[in-house]
């Protein structure tokens, strides 16, 4: 058997113990002390409620010590924040109070700047949605290469969206496909299912 010597508890208390456990395994804390001194834990808030709390270096760096409770933090997940006002002003007076703002990322410095131009895909247009259902009404929901009449139709641009655009919404620059002679058309007969 190990030496049992009786020895201070290490975070300075001064609590006094057994230096073995009864399982054989040293010990340098009395059980329930915490192994970290306060000199290297950092005060920080929490997001939700705003309570002020130690957390170790470690855990923030680890993206971890956000909430000071985990009802904190079931409200913080549960509840859309863009749109809690409170919320929102009390990470900008964070951040002001930092002096550290995020760079803006508007117009040209965004990462996805094409120039000035509009990215908006066609299935958001309400013209282009409202396009595609003409076309489709005036070939009566027929298919102009199969003859299959319903199902999964496509309305194609004769002349290319890309090339034309003062056709893009022409009713006469449209012609209606079914999904699978859509896809042939544009070789892409293996994805078409």
């Amino acid at each position: 058997m190990v030496n049992n010597e009786t020895v201070q508890c290490a975070c300075g208390c001064g609590r006094q113990f057994s230096r073995i456990d009864r399982k054989g395994r040293e010990r340098k804390y009395v059980s329930g002390h915490n192994p970290y001194p306060l000199k290297q834990r950092i005060e920080v808030e929490c997001r939700w409620c705003g309570k002020k709390m130690f957390v170790l270096e470690c855990r923030i760096k680890q993206g971890c010590g956000k909430f000071c409770s985990r009802t904190c933090l079931a409200h913080w997940v549960g509840k859309k924040l863009s749109s809690d006002f409170e919320y929102v002003e009390r990470q900008r007076q964070l951040i002001k109070a930092k002096g550290n703002r995020p760079p803006v990322l508007a117009g040209e410095r965004h990462w996805n700047w094409k120039g000035g131009i509009s990215q908006h895909s066609r299935g958001e247009d309400y013209r282009y949605i409202q396009w595609r259902k003409d076309v489709i009404a005036k070939y009566d929901f027929t298919c102009q290469l199969c003859g299959v009449r319903g199902g999964k139709l496509s309305a194609h641009h004769i002349k290319a969206w890309a090339n034309h655009k003062d056709l893009r919404y022409d009713l006469n620059n449209g012609i209606c496909y079914c999904h699978r002679c859509h896809m042939e058309l544009h070789g892409l007969s293996k994805k078409a299912g």
